[in-house]
């Protein structure tokens, strides 16, 4: 995705400057170079979907529409988002237009293509938490939640504060490769890129709460700050300062904007008046949520013999903290089973050494099992539903898991497999 992105922008900007300095093709220049970079893109993204890591990938069997409702779910902050681009535009442009004419839309323009390529490593980032997002609820890990976000916040906020400072100095420089120095779009343009800059930071901070939530899978939360991200908030500042200040008041509404969802975002966490820590309130986690340490027990695994004692000492950890004898005995088999399964055929084919990390989480309603390994691209789901009917003999195992399971999930980031079983 960061990759593509970045390609994407790239060419962008790459081919409009070749396109009117030195091709001198004009509009339609300038038109078929972003139509190149979609292009080309989208092309980095398919040759994704065929690599073994991929969690998406082509396959032939008939769609399971009974997951249709879950993936409308998953997918629809995308449709909001995608919508939201469409629209601002709409609403933005005659503003822009009727304030500053075509110069403001030439330095709107600029500031857009320039802002493209300036949240490359920004939005892997917000990717990056939203996926983790997803792990650690699942794991009901409160703790590695709060500290996964407040790295990443940390990191963006970093990283965004070195960029915003080199654009907001170069803004004349990088603005002098789209029009002549001293002209009116020079002028106003450099004005939108340090205007930009400025924005960069809140930007990131609203990007990486919105994917954190949808990580979190808050719907409602995530289709309304996008809406007000995306399309709101700055229709709204952008004509309100547009009218008041002039072209100025235009490119403020660029970090005003930014910094309004924001903080109207903290109002709101502030005015619910949750209970424990505004943290955990902004981060929407509900009242206990977590376990507690002594309900949690962390394993690795090298060999068969580990597997085999691990096993063990699960069901005796389950049964000395309450858990039903059955459910223990069985949460220990479906541990044994997986982790040897890891061993026996994610650990060979190569040379590297890998790992098998295991966790038991105990709460008072159900037992989960975590298992996290670097091994090759393996989807227990796929290969469950791969099963033939008829053939008892094969999948033993998986037959097994899914038998005694309440919830399987399986989950793929950064060429680790995660497995999340509650039982």
């Amino acid at each position: 995705m960061t990759l593509a992105t970045f390609v994407q922008s790239a060419v962008n900007i790459i081919g409009d400057l070749l396109s009117v300095f030195v091709l001198d093709a004009g509009v339609f220049g300038v038109g078929f170079s972003t139509g190149l970079a979609y292009n080309l893109s989208a092309l980095i993204l398919i040759t994704y979907f065929f690599r073994k890591q991929s969690v998406f990938r082509p396959f032939s069997e008939r769609p399971v529409f009974s997951e249709l409702p879950k993936a409308l779910r998953i997918g629809l902050p995308q449709v909001t988002q995608q919508a939201s681009k469409i629209l601002a535009p709409v609403l933005i442009n005659r503003t822009i237009i009727a304030v500053g004419g075509s110069a403001a839309m030439s330095a709107i323009s600029v500031k857009a293509g320039i802002f493209g390529f300036c949240v490359v490593i920004g939005n892997g980032v917000a990717e990056s938490i939203g996926l983790m997002t997803q792990i650690l609820y699942s794991e009901k890990d409160a703790v590695s939640l709060r500290q996964t976000v407040k790295l990443d916040v940390a990191v963006h906020m970093g990283l965004n504060a070195l960029v915003s400072l080199l654009l907001f100095l170069l803004a004349g420089t990088v603005s002098s490769f789209y029009f002549p120095m001293g002209s009116e779009e020079f002028l106003l343009a450099s004005k939108a890129v340090r205007c930009l800059a400025l924005s960069l930071i809140l930007n990131g901070c609203n990007s990486i709460l919105i994917r954190y939530l949808q990580g979190a899978r808050k719907m409602l939360p995530v289709h309304l700050l996008t809406l007000f991200h995306r399309v709101v908030s700055l229709a709204l500042f952008t004509a309100l300062l547009g009218y008041l200040f002039g072209t100025d008041g235009l490119f403020a509404a660029i970090p005003v904007s930014e910094a309004a969802v924001l903080v109207g975002y903290l109002l709101a966490v502030l005015l619910s008046k949750k209970k424990g820590s505004f943290w955990d309130a902004a981060l929407m986690i509900p009242d206990g949520f977590g376990y507690h340490s002594g309900n949690s027990f962390s394993a690795s695994i090298s060999n068969v013999e580990e597997a085999v004692a691990i096993s063990e000492q699960i069901e005796s950890f389950c049964c000395e903290r309450g858990v039903d004898r059955r459910k223990a005995y069985f949460s220990a088999r479906c541990m044994e089973e997986l982790t040897a399964n890891i061993v026996l055929n994610g650990f060979k084919g190569d040379d590297k050494k890998h790992h098998c990390d295991i966790r038991v989480m105990i709460d008072p309603d159900e037992v989960t099992l975590r298992l996290r390994d670097d091994c090759p691209y393996f989807n227990i789901r796929e290969r469950y539903d791969s099963l033939a009917e008829d053939d008892y003999d094969a999948g033993v195992w998986i037959r097994m898991v899914y038998a005694l399971a309440k919830d399987v999930d399986y989950i793929n980031i950064f060429n680790t497999n995660t497995l999340i079983i509650r039982m």
